[in-house]
């Protein structure tokens, strides 16, 4: 798999703020620079909640959560075999 390069994660993150206010300003490349700089918590935060406003029925259970969440289930050890056990040969 190739490796993004930084132009293509930046322009990713703002089409994502997209319409985003910060403070009171809309998030464009300047803002970006200056509000986020060295400020990746914020960004992180930032970005959780535009993903879940914005695209939190399709990662929710109507969509690919329900999905997730069984994947996840059918990973967990079973009651019937207790953690760390080894199949008998």
């Amino acid at each position: 798999m190739e490796q993004l390069d930084h132009t293509t994660v930046v322009d990713f993150v703002l089409e994502l703020l997209q319409c985003t206010r910060l403070d009171g300003k809309e998030v464009t490349g300047e803002v970006f620079d200056m509000e986020f700089a060295g400020n990746y918590l914020l960004l992180g935060h930032t970005l959780a909640f535009v993903v879940e406003v914005n695209y939190g029925s399709f990662f929710g259970q109507g969509g690919i959560g329900s999905l997730v969440e069984r994947a996840s289930a059918s990973l967990q050890p079973s009651a019937s075999s207790p953690e760390g056990s080894t199949p008998a040969s």
